[in-house]
């Protein structure tokens, strides 16, 4: 199913608003946060904080001597003197990568580094923020122009392989601002050409910049479609 995040723009006002994020009121830390359908703003308690060691990361994660919070909430098993974050959703420690609150599966934390916008990698893949995705080889992944990238088998808009005929020549021409986001089931109905990708265990989420186009010396593209 295809889900086009319009809603970007309006959360990133509300979340970057100076007011949320976590307080201390009466010696006891607190989450500031916008909820409900009118947007009121709410507070919650910090649950099982050590008050006397915490300290906000940035407005949605923080940690204490003994955890990292993020919205409040307690992120279980996470070595806080180790931790940092790589983006407002990514953040890793000795032992793990997350994506929130969500342990990476497979990431390796000693090489997990942010590229670009939503790409990610470590020694043993590309990821699209939390998901690895399964055929980019990362030691010669590189970004083109954003959403644009390659390897040395292909380029992709996104996570979205392009049937390119003449490489040397390929440029961006526009990167868009549409990011597109399906489920592989449902993007293969509708680009039966990819239903390959449907047999790849590992492929998830297909991301793709709707709006972004690209061309070759004698080929045009918008998104990962080939115009003819």
């Amino acid at each position: 199913m295809k889900i086009i995040f319009l809603f970007i723009a309006a959360l990133m006002v509300l979340t970057s608003c100076s007011k949320t994020g976590y307080l201390k009121k009466d010696g006891k830390w607190i989450y500031q946060f916008y909820a409900g359908g009118d947007l009121q703003l709410s507070t919650k308690p910090v649950y099982d904080a050590d008050d006397a060691t915490f300290e906000p990361i940035d407005k949605h994660y923080g940690k204490d001597k003994n955890s990292v919070f993020i919205y409040g909430m307690k992120i279980k098993g996470t070595n806080p003197s180790s931790f940092r974050l790589l983006s407002e959703t990514m953040g890793k420690d000795k032992d793990h990568v997350y994506e929130d609150s969500v342990i990476v599966k497979g990431a390796d934390p000693n090489t997990f580094v942010h590229i670009e916008e939503e790409f990610y990698k470590d020694k043993n893949s590309v990821f699209l923020k939390g998901q690895p995705i399964a055929f980019i080889d990362p030691k010669t992944f590189e970004i083109i122009k954003y959403p644009y990238v390659k390897d040395k088998n292909n380029i992709f808009c996104g996570t979205v392989p392009l049937q390119v005929k003449d490489k040397a020549s390929f440029k961006v021409t526009n990167s868009g601002g549409m990011r597109l986001y399906e489920d592989t089931e449902g993007f293969t109905l509708m680009s039966p050409e990819y239903k390959w990708m449907n047999t790849t265990k590992d492929y998830y989420p297909v991301f793709y910049v709707e709006d972004a186009t690209a061309k070759t010396n004698t080929e045009k593209f918008k998104n990962f479609a080939l115009i003819k």
